[in-house]
Order: C-alpha cells, then structure tokens, then sequence
C-alpha cells in the first residue's frame, strides 16, 4: 500500500465520523484511529503559545508511522482485500482471467469478490508468473485470506 493511500485513507477518517479504520491490502495492514480530544481539568495555565501541546492529528501520526517504517518486503501472495464469494471466471462458462503459469502484469485482474450483490477486482500489485491459485472459484473467502501466489519474472 502506497503513502498516497494511505493519506486518503487517514483523510476519509478525519472527515467522517469513523473512529476507527483498520485495512489489510497486498499483504499491509494499515490502522487508523482517530484520537477523543482531551481536557484536563485542573491543569496549570499556559502562559504562551509555546507551552501548548502539539496537537497530532491522524494525518500527522500517519506520515510519522510512514516514514519512519521500512519498506515492506514484497509478498509472494495475493491476498483477499474483502470478504466475499471468489469468482475466478468472469462468467460461468468463460475460461478463468489467469491460468498457473501465466505471467501477469501489475494492475491485471485475477479474480471478482462477489460482496453485497456487487463484484469487487482482485489485481495483481506486481508483475511476476502466477505459480499457484488456492482456492477454487465460489468459495466463501475472508479478507486477508491467501488467493494467489505469485513470482518475480526469472
């Protein structure tokens, strides 16, 4: 998951009234929670400005968690970004979006997760050769749960 998501994510929490966020896309797990402001009763008087606590807003302990995390090491896995029912065919009688063995492009779609009466895209997050699929097609799925594996092209 990339720095630009996850601004757009924290943005979404801090203009929502969401309290809490919690993703798991490509292997990452992203949390966000938005902090109650809080007064003290009784605290000593600030007499300048300076004194003030540094109020940190989601988006600021986003942008220090991201900066100062390593970058994650890539996954060989594609995992389900949502619960649902996996499709591996477009239609029924059409032949599967990717075969073991293919080699697949970032951005490409690999599967539909039929959630709520509407079907979500599972792409792939890098170029690399399909090596395995792990599960069949109309099965109940959870999110995080592994789909695909996938390896760097040779």
């Amino acid at each position: 998951m990339d720095a630009t998501r996850i601004r757009d994510l924290v943005a979404l929490v801090a203009q929502s009234r969401i309290a809490e966020l919690e993703i798991v896309e490509a292997g990452t797990q992203v949390r966000i929670i938005r902090e109650p402001l809080r007064v003290e009763i009784g605290a000593s008087p600030v007499s300048s400005p300076a004194e003030l606590p540094r109020r940190v807003t989601a988006a600021t302990r986003a942008r220090e968690i991201i900066e100062s995390s390593p970058p994650p090491a890539a996954e060989p896995f594609i995992r389900a970004p949502i619960f649902g029912i996996l499709h591996l065919t477009p239609s029924p009688d059409a032949p599967p979006f990717v075969r073991v063995g293919d080699a697949i492009r970032r951005g490409q779609k690999l599967a539909l997760i039929e959630a709520m009466k509407t079907f979500n895209a599972v792409e792939a997050d890098r170029d690399g050769v399909l090596t395995a699929v792990l599960l069949e097609s109309g099965v109940e799925i959870e999110a995080g749960q592994i789909l695909f594996q996938i390896a760097d092209r040779a």
